[in-house]
């Protein structure tokens, strides 16, 4: 059984209140796009700090807000756990999508995994046998190559990319 780390999630909102005594809750999204959620989906609560999963079963639109049902949850007891906890969603899946391209990363936060965030990709060139992101860090150019020694994630919905850069790329571009 695969692990979720925190950082695989992103947030969607909290669960503000109870909706009946039915196990329903009403959830504050952060993000109004309904698609993000469907039955079948999974969302993350937070326990302790510790996401746990649960299927949801029913969702719909309530005056913005979202009414949700989850699995497992059936009565107004069970429900009321869940109040003002943080509801997460999974983005591991989101690369496998076979229309994305490099292009497409034009916008996205890079993050190097020593350095950190590296800032927005503002531009995403095709040169001869490699794809090339630009970011701007600390006023200096950068220019970071894509392909599949450094690339170690693409989050799309959170419009992140997760690099692994070689040791010293970063050196180039930022002393001086």
């Amino acid at each position: 059984m695969k692990t979720i780390r925190a950082e695989e999630l992103f947030r969607v909102g909290f669960i503000s209140r109870l909706h009946g005594y039915k196990g329903e809750m009403l959830c504050a999204a952060d993000n109004p796009d309904t698609t993000l959620f469907s039955s079948g989906k999974f969302l993350f609560v937070l326990f302790d700090g510790l996401p746990v999963p649960f299927e949801i079963t029913s969702i719909r639109n309530a005056s913005g807000d979202l009414l949700i049902k989850l699995a497992g949850v059936e009565n107004e007891t069970l429900a009321r756990r869940f109040v003002q906890k943080e509801i997460f969603m999974d983005a591991m899946d989101e690369e496998e999508e076979s229309e994305f391209s490099y292009r497409d990363l034009k916008g996205f936060t890079a993050i190097d995994s020593k350095a950190g965030s590296l800032g927005k990709i503002e531009s995403v060139d095709e040169y001869p046998m490699q794809w090339i992101a630009r970011c701007r860090v600390n006023n200096n150019e950068v220019l970071i190559p894509l392909n599949e020694n450094t690339i170690v994630k693409i989050l799309k919905r959170k419009k992140e990319i997760r690099l692994d850069l070689p040791d010293g790329l970063l050196d180039v571009y930022l002393s001086a």
